[in-house]
């Protein structure tokens, strides 16, 4: 993990896992003395840093440790010295300033498009409806769109594996794709926004006559200034560029495996959420004994 040089930084906080690790002070005695566990990947999704912590959730917690980190990388990657090109958070905006202290300030520093779309459930009506369903597909067709190369290469990629011609599901399924830029992206959302605001409203007038048949008719949003407010603040990182990708010639965001031909995006902490739930389950009991530990 030590060897592993980066050009960007997936960082992850995750708070399950820490109060499992108990420290033993005595017989029947022990206490947990952790709150949290970070984890940071780099653009191949390998782990170059992980931690636990007894502190707050916060940059300035992990601030010597990421300062350290960019050290190594400077030592390990002394053509670009050292350099991160991008940092995917959850809270970019509030963290920008401090990420670019350690960094340096031409690192871009992103939303993960995860935690963006997970904070759209604040204002859904109902989260277990089919307009629910309906919302999350639209607003996904609205932040990534397939290139037409990328759609070459994933149709050519299926034609030497399968040796027959692909239809254009199948490529679809195969093409990694791209969060456009931010005036794109904002044109993209808000239309999706419009379309399903007024849909509302169309329930809304329908509502009275409904209401004597007691077929109400749901919602995609709920009512109130909260949801003009998230939607607002939503709206914010994508005019501000903190979900597009980076250009080229800062990352590369599509990397292929040469020996098996799969595509991966360089974008997104998903692969931290995945390691950490796996981790979680894997460790599904308070206390782990030295056998298990050595395993």
């Amino acid at each position: 993990m030590r060897a592993i040089k980066s050009r960007a930084w997936k960082i992850d906080w995750h708070c399950k896992l820490p109060s499992k690790i108990k420290v033993y002070t005595g017989r029947g005695k022990c206490f947990a003395p952790y709150k949290l566990a970070l984890s940071v990947q780099q653009e191949d999704s390998l782990t170059v840093f992980w931690k636990f912590y007894s502190g707050a959730e916060s940059i300035e917690t992990a601030r010597k440790d990421l300062t350290l980190l960019k050290k190594r990388n400077e030592l390990l990657d002394k053509d670009s010295d050292g350099a991160i090109e991008a940092v995917w958070v959850d809270n970019c905006c509030a963290v920008r300033p401090k990420i670019h202290s350690i960094t340096g300030p031409d690192t871009l520093v992103l939303l993960d498009t995860f935690h963006w779309q997970q904070r759209w459930d604040d204002i859904l009506f109902d989260k277990n409806s089919e307009k629910t369903v309906t919302f999350r597909k639209l607003m996904r067709r609205a932040a990534f769109i397939t290139e037409d190369s990328e759609y070459a290469r994933a149709k050519a990629f299926l034609i030497r594996r399968n040796k027959k011609q692909p239809s254009p599901s199948e490529i679809y399924k195969e093409a990694k794709s791209t969060i456009p830029p931010a005036d794109i992206l904002e044109k993209r959302v808000m239309a999706v926004i419009h379309a399903l605001m007024q849909k509302d409203l169309q329930a809304d007038q329908n509502r009275i006559i409904s209401s004597l048949t007691h077929e109400v008719p749901t919602r995609f949003f709920k009512r109130g200034a909260q949801t003009l407010n998230l939607i607002m603040n939503q709206l914010e990182h994508v005019k501000k560029g903190c979900l597009s990708d980076p250009p080229d010639y800062k990352l590369k965001i599509f990397m292929t495996n040469p020996k098996t031909g799969k595509t991966f995006a360089a974008r997104s902490t998903g692969h931290n959420e995945n390691d950490n739930r796996h981790l979680n389950r894997l460790l599904d009991t308070p206390s782990v004994g030295l056998t298990r530990l050595i395993d």
